[in-house]
């Protein structure tokens, strides 16, 4: 049977994953063999992966609650998108498409030159990615507009190599 790659089944493959094995039988024995069967090659590839077996935390993603990264990107004029996107890769702006709906995602294919768009509209159309890779690309945008950090700025010129050179200016 194919696994369930949504993201809630592996979520909970991963939460099994990291259960002590007497607690883990437990919950499998509880499960349908249809859920058994959607969860195990899950948890076969967490553990072919290496993935360590100790409880993992899973922290709710920025698409599942209001006022995140999420819910400011959506808020942005499509222009900002379109400058915060101009630089990344077609794979990684379909990631971002994927994760929508958006309120500026017509405007922001429009907006693109017809070779990228049509790039873009063919790696379209996937399940959503995870919830951790849609804030990281929520913040990726984001950090687009965010004024940069403030560095000092040396304002008297090196003239050290010059002083080298000219021993009377010393």
């Amino acid at each position: 049977m194919n696994p369930d790659r949504s993201p809630q089944a592996r979520e909970a493959a991963l939460l099994l994953h990291g259960l002590p094995d007497e607690a883990r039988r437990g919950v499998l024995a509880r499960l349908s063999d249809d859920e058994r069967g959607r969860v195990m090659p899950l948890l076969d590839e967490l553990a072919s992966l290496g993935i360590p077996r100790r409880p993992h935390r899973v922290v709710p993603g920025v698409a599942d609650g209001p006022q995140g990264p999420r819910d400011a990107v959506d808020r942005l004029s499509p222009e900002h998108v379109l400058d915060a996107v101009r630089s990344c890769s077609d794979v990684t702006l379909s990631l971002l498409l994927d994760a929508g709906p958006w309120s500026w995602q017509d405007t922001v294919l429009a907006g693109l030159p017809v070779e990228r768009r049509i790039a873009v509209q063919a790696l379209c159309g996937h399940e959503a990615p995870p919830p951790a890779l849609v804030g990281s690309l929520c913040r990726s945008v984001l950090g687009a507009f965010a004024p940069a950090a403030k560095t000092p700025v040396r304002t008297v010129p090196r003239w050290n190599g010059l002083r080298r050179w000219f021993p009377w200016t010393r």
